[in-house]
């Protein structure tokens, strides 16, 4: 009988051990949950801007005009998408990190000039410029869950960019040399350029497989005012340069 009382003893004990075993489980893994490890192919949309100026010509080449009427207008924004493939690994019950390869289409800024003769109405040069960016980027990543599929996440690498430029000159008047109206384009190509890329957001895993997320990402540049070149009077276009982005992307992501 004593020894009957000691085996019930320590079956109780045993299974009270049990319960509050997986009760700490359940307490320490159960709010975060659906972390998965594997492959992972995301699509995202959103907004960006190119921080391309919105004036191509400086002040002192606009008030050495006294003669013109100078105007200009600018369209630094756009939508913009993007996928990328990687691979998540566990490094802890709350953590994944990992790396991913990436297409961002960076959207377009275009840029319009116009110069009048202060007592006419037609233009003696109208300039624009259009700049579309893309980028391929490989970048190292980490997410941390907090509660349930709810984490945040950051993102570093490098971006190797593509800005092609398409520029061009219009005229529709004579001008103080006697040139005719004109059309030309006064440069298109394409540069290529590696920037640094920054990241940061939060998602949720809406089961084991998917996860949506929000996004703030940065891709280096330039920002500074492109340099005039003029040749009697007459401004041209500024050579082409790869300009830093400013994105906002919502996205959906797959692990498997």
């Amino acid at each position: 009988m004593k020894n009957f009382s000691k085996i019930l003893a320590l079956t109780a004990i045993s299974a009270v051990s049990t319960i509050a075993l997986a009760n700490g489980d359940n307490y320490h893994h159960h709010p975060i949950n659906n972390i998965k490890e594997g492959f992972v192919l995301g699509v995202d949309f959103g907004y960006g801007f190119l921080s391309s100026p919105e004036e191509m010509y400086p002040d002192n080449y606009r008030l050495s005009e006294t003669s013109y009427k100078y105007s200009h207008s600018a369209d630094l924004g756009s939508y913009i998408w993007g996928a990328h493939i990687g691979y998540d690994f566990k490094v802890k019950p709350y953590m994944l990190m990992g790396f991913e390869l990436g297409y961002k289409d960076l959207g377009d800024s275009r840029q319009v000039v116009d110069l009048q003769q202060s007592n006419s109405s037609y233009f003696i040069f109208q300039g624009s410029r259009k700049y579309d960016q893309t980028a391929v980027d490989l970048m190292l990543t980490a997410h941390r869950y907090i509660y349930k599929g709810l984490n945040v996440f950051g993102k570093a690498g490098l971006a190797y960019v593509s800005s092609e430029v398409k520029q061009s000159a219009t005229s529709d008047t004579d001008d103080a040399y006697g040139n005719l109206p004109f059309t030309a384009e006064t440069g298109n190509n394409t540069i290529w350029r590696l920037e640094p890329e920054l990241s940061i957001g939060a998602g949720y895993s809406i089961s084991n497989n998917f996860d949506i997320h929000l996004a703030y990402t940065y891709i280096g540049g330039a920002n500074d005012q492109p340099i005039v070149e003029v040749y009697d009077d007459m401004p041209f276009l500024p050579k082409a340069k790869v300009y830093s982005s400013n994105i906002v992307m919502l996205g959906l992501s797959y692990t498997f």
